[in-house]
């Protein structure tokens, strides 16, 4: 079976294979992939003049973050959108992986990589993402 073209893709396939297509999700008519995309993949100056006005709010506060030094400290934060601002200002890690938020878990997992652990995660739409990813990754390989 040979590999999905990125344009035969939903955009729920698009959202959990961004890391396989990462220049064209950037790129993607949906400003939601194109979100994703750089949440997965990293912002850059380019994500400043995205059409989308989110995008470019979540960028400047990203990359803004990142030159203000963002401190562990906010990974500990009780409130999730200070967690979730954090990790996407200092990477995510596996830590982020079980954060009780699942928001913070979804997004984890779309920049590290879906595991076997995410198809047993409590929240539904991050086991159907996995469940994507991991078939595609069996039939690519």
């Amino acid at each position: 079976m040979s590999i999905k073209k990125y344009n035969k893709l939903t955009n729920q396939e698009k959202l959990a294979l961004v890391r396989f297509y990462p220049e064209e999700a950037k790129k993607d008519e949906h400003w939601r992939i194109r979100l994703e995309a750089y949440r997965a993949l990293g912002y850059t100056e380019k994500a400043l003049n995205d059409k989308d006005n989110i995008i470019r709010r979540e960028a400047y506060g990203v990359l803004g973050f990142r030159v203000l030094g963002f401190t562990e400290k906010a990974l500990k934060d009780e409130d999730c959108w200070i967690r979730l601002e954090a990790y996407m200002a200092l990477g995510y890690t596996e830590k982020a992986l079980n954060d009780k938020d699942y928001d913070v878990r979804l997004r984890a997992y779309r920049t590290l990589g879906f595991t076997e652990q995410a198809l047993k995660d409590e929240n539904a739409d991050i086991r159907q993402e996995a469940k994507i990813y991991l078939d595609f990754i069996k039939l690519n390989n």
